[in-house]
């Protein structure tokens, strides 16, 4: 008898998940669970597809159910020839067919969704998604599995999404010449030879589709980049949607390029000094979805040192023309332990609202900053009310 219930399954509904070929592969592999959120995929029941393709299948299946959500990556056994799935209930038998399964467990209902990417793809997708968020290998993809896993984005849960994001950053970061052509094809696409995968993976970056926007939404959502320079100052770049820190991957600022997938910016001023011209360059002729906030933390003033500092930090800000340009809708500025009057009325040039943050500042300096300022102040000692009248 080949096939078998195990006796303590009583859901009436599976789904076979078949996975797309590899280029040399001369089968298919596939997956057989009660509910694809257990590997990750909570998406797929809206994706079901009506029309069930007969496709082979050489391996069995062999997988275990997940308790918790971390556990996908040490509980998912992958083998080269066998996977089992004991959660849908099917003895560990060979098909060579996923229409096998379905005709000798004639008493389970089962739904078949073809999942456009490779059992290898999902894999490394998973195994990234439960890795170290900070600075954590990155598996390796090549674009077309990129493309893949981006146009089935919608199919995974945050963790997945957030892991689908973070290897498409570092792919274009790590293939600069790749993300040229894309802005190429994108700039103009009658203009130059391109691969298919070049052009899919260029309207999935630049592009207006629910795919598209999707991907850019997922980057900011899930993803922060640290930029670090050679004296170990750094500057990090995430959304303003961010929900949570999923990834976060240290790059070197000079090989920054995906300025136009973010619009965030908080920075020390030390990074801003030795980095303004990235900013004038990286930042200013970004095409990012929404304008940058933008936030310079750590000015301070206890001496002639850290004086002329303050001053060339200033001068800094009010020189860049991504800074002063429409590319930053909000400028943060905060400033630390301040107790003399600092001219700021270079800052009126600035086009975006500039808000100015007094930590243990005196009271000789928060009203010495101009009134088109907003101001917000922590307080740590006795001040009269009148010193509020622009603070918010």
């Amino acid at each position: 008898m080949l096939f078998n219930l195990y006796g303590y399954v009583e859901a009436s509904l599976k789904y076979i998940l078949v996975f797309k070929n590899e280029h040399d592969a001369s089968g298919q592999n596939f997956l057989i669970v009660e509910n694809p959120a257990d590997i990750g995929m909570s998406g797929l029941p809206n994706a079901y597809e009506k029309k069930k393709m007969v496709q082979p299948l050489p391996h069995e299946i062999r997988r275990t159910r997940f308790p918790e959500r971390n556990m996908v990556n040490k509980r998912f056994d992958y083998d080269d020839s066998t996977y089992h799935s004991h959660i849908a209930g099917i003895k560990r038998i060979s098909y060579g067919t996923y229409r096998d399964v379905i005709e000798k467990n004639p008493d389970i209902d089962f739904k078949v969704i073809n999942v456009p990417i490779s059992i290898l793809s999902y894999q490394k997708i998973m195994k990234l998604s439960q890795r170290d968020k900070y600075n954590g290998d990155v598996p390796i993809f090549d674009t077309d599995e990129i493309c893949a896993l981006v146009k089935s984005l919608s199919f995974f849960d945050e963790y997945g999404r957030g892991a689908i994001a973070c290897a498409a950053c570092m792919h274009l970061l790590n293939n600069p010449e790749l993300l040229q052509e894309m802005k190429n094809y994108n700039h103009d696409p009658n203009n130059g030879q391109y691969n298919e995968s070049t052009m899919l993976l260029s309207k999935y970056i630049f592009g207006s589709s629910d795919i598209a926007t999707q991907l850019r939404k997922s980057i900011k959502s899930y993803v922060i980049l640290a930029l670090e320079d050679k004296d170990k100052n750094w500057a990090e770049i995430y959304g303003k949607s961010k929900v949570r820190c999923y990834h976060y991957r240290t790059i070197d600022s000079h090989k920054f390029t995906l300025a136009f997938l973010f619009d965030t910016l908080y920075t020390g001023y030390k990074w801003l000094l030795n980095n303004k011209e990235i900013l004038d360059s990286e930042f200013n002729v970004s095409s990012s979805d929404s304008p940058y906030t933008v936030s310079i933390y750590g000015l301070k003033s206890h001496g002639d040192f850290e004086n002329d500092t303050l001053k060339r930090t200033l001068e800094a800000v009010t020189t860049s023309k991504f800074l002063t340009g429409t590319n930053v809708d909000s400028l943060t500025l905060e400033f630390n332990s301040i107790h003399t009057n600092v001219d700021l009325s270079c800052l009126n040039n600035i086009k975006a609202p500039v808000t100015v943050v007094c930590i243990r500042c005196s009271l000789t300096f928060i009203q010495s900053i101009p009134e088109r300022l907003k101001v917000a102040v922590l307080i740590t000692e006795n001040i009269p009310d009148d010193a509020f009248n622009n603070i918010f």
